[in-house]
């Protein structure tokens, strides 16, 4: 089983990824997974959603290193293929030196 494990050292950058994730994005890594889609575009009419919007999400996703964008080509035609490559996702936070006074 392939695991992600997310280590968080400073409080900002913990902040900083768990404000951005909301149910929707989540909801996002899940359908990535399960659909295993061949393009953004190919996701976004499986949702029945509009390609910028997904092309946003997927690219935050991506910066936040929760899935990778993968180029391909196909049929003449460029691709952007986005991938989950884990099945379990886990995070580490380090509150080594967070006030404590050993």
């Amino acid at each position: 089983m392939k695991k992600m494990l997310i280590k968080v050292k400073k409080m900002q950058d913990f902040i900083d990824l768990f404000t951005g994730l909301s149910k929707q994005r989540l909801e996002l890594l899940w359908q990535i997974k399960s659909l295993r889609p061949g393009s953004v575009y190919e996701l976004a009419n499986a949702l029945q959603k509009s390609q910028p919007y997904i092309q946003k999400e997927v690219n935050f996703l991506a910066e936040k290193g929760l899935l990778t964008l993968k180029k391909t080509k196909s049929d003449g035609r460029n691709r952007v293929k986005p991938e989950v490559n884990y099945q379990v996702l886990s995070l580490e936070m380090d509150f080594i030196g967070a006030g404590d006074k050993e």
